[in-house]
């Protein structure tokens, strides 16, 4: 837009140099089921539970057999970039002593898959670094929580009623964010009887289980998109003696930069005014003071 006086040309323009500021979204809530589960058992080594339902965790009542289980859950549906908030992982037991015990859920460090995964190998061909998987090595040596299952009066085979367990903990709201930056690194959990008690073996439902199946709620928050950003349009401008008048259009939130160059080949923009954002969309009026026999003036959010 050119403007020309008796003693002056004056070229103004509206610039738009791109930004966005991420808007948070509020939480949201996402249940999970396990992509992958299974147990493993010492007294059968290189036997595959892949399938299996309900899941061995804990340890008989005459000491053996001594079994573990794995959980792996798929992160697809947690928007990438996305701050975990919240962890719980619900598993339903489905019998077992009436005594409550505690277990461990630590973060596995090494891969394993469902269908290959024993007490001696972790893959086909891999064993683990110590049988049964080892602390420290295999998994986590601090468990990311724990939690006590409480009794199984009568089996839920027989009449029963099933009994929901939860394990939460910030500790497991960093394992899912550690897995969420980086996939590639996430191997579940493994959930064993810490103390080595005897009578504490419990049987789980799996993922096969379409009712009582494992569920891992994450909550997160996530950024939405920016708003789409509209350009300053000048409007009304006016060229009078020394002085140059002119509006444009600023959106809320947005600060913009008047600035002034006297050639577009020998010389660079100079800030005139900073305008700060403003609370609300609205029209901003710019009067300069105009000395060179040419110049060039332009409107620039940052």
């Amino acid at each position: 837009m050119k403007f020309f006086s008796s003693i002056r040309t004056l070229v103004l323009a509206a610039v738009l140099v791109a930004f966005s500021t991420p808007r948070n979204a509020p939480a949201a809530t996402l249940n999970l089921s396990p992509v992958a589960d299974t147990y493993i058992r010492d007294t059968t080594p290189t036997s595959n539970f892949g399938t299996s339902n309900p899941l061995l965790v804990g340890i008989a009542a005459t000491g053996s057999p001594r079994q573990r289980c794995l959980f792996r859950f798929a992160l697809d549906g947690v928007p990438a970039g996305a701050v975990v908030t919240g962890a719980t992982l619900r598993l339903i037991a489905v019998a077992g002593p009436r005594e409550p015990y505690s277990f461990d859920l630590n973060r596995v460090l090494v891969n394993w898959k469902e269908d290959e995964t024993t007490w001696s190998v972790r893959l086909t061909g891999t064993p683990w670094s110590a049988a049964g998987g080892e602390a420290g090595t295999d998994f986590a040596a601090s468990p990311s929580a724990s939690a006590v299952f409480e009794p199984v009066s009568v089996p839920v085979s027989i009449g029963g009623q099933p009994v929901t367990n939860i394990f939460s903990s910030p500790a497991m709201v960093a394992d899912v964010q550690s897995w969420l930056n980086e996939p590639g690194a996430n191997f579940g959990w493994i959930l064993y009887m810490a103390g080595g008690l005897a009578g504490s073996g419990r049987q789980l439902a799996s993922r096969e289980d379409a009712t009582l199946k494992p569920v891992l709620t994450v909550e997160y928050t996530a950024s939405e998109p920016p708003a789409p950003s509209t350009p300053p349009l000048i409007s009304n401008p006016v060229l009078e003696t020394e002085k140059i008048r002119f509006s444009f259009n600023a959106q809320s939130n947005r600060t913009y930069a008047i600035e002034f160059r006297d050639s577009l080949t020998t010389s660079n923009w100079t800030a005139l005014q900073i305008i700060p954002a403003q609370p609300a969309d609205t029209t901003l009026h710019v009067t300069n003071d105009v000395a060179s026999p040419q110049g060039y003036f332009r409107v620039r959010t940052p």
